[in-house]
């Protein structure tokens, strides 16, 4: 699937291919400059962004983020180190943002309870 036809999909979808990516390549990405690129909710709170590989990422480089590039976020990393800080600091997880629309919203506890359940779905190699 092109990069232009994933980012017409419906957010829950993204959400999915997220996931999926994720597990395929062992990495997720963030937008990084002086530090991690930040969106906010409707309700005025930070949320941590993510994608599932840099040319998604790179797209939303612009205006706020102008600047910033893709960094590349182990899964290991991810949920060993980066779940359990944004969940004490109560930051949400913006899923799969894109250059016009805000990505899925999910905790990260819930994050981690999906890549489990994925990662439970996926045969193993």
């Amino acid at each position: 699937m092109s990069v232009d036809a994933v980012l017409q999909l419906p957010a829950i979808r993204r959400y999915r291919h997220f996931l999926e990516q994720a597990l395929r390549t062992g990495e997720v990405w963030g937008l990084q400059e002086d530090g991690w690129a930040l969106a906010v909710d409707a309700e005025g709170r930070d949320v941590f962004t993510l994608w599932p590989a840099p040319e998604y990422a790179v797209l939303c480089a612009t205006r706020l983020w102008e600047g910033y590039a893709p960094h590349p976020i182990t899964l290991a990393e991810l949920e060993s180190v980066l779940l359990p800080e944004l969940e004490a600091g109560g930051l949400m997880l913006g899923i799969f943002n894109t250059p016009d629309g805000q990505g899925y919203p999910v905790s990260p506890s819930q994050l981690r309870e999906d890549l489990q359940a994925a990662r439970a779905r996926t045969p193993q190699a």
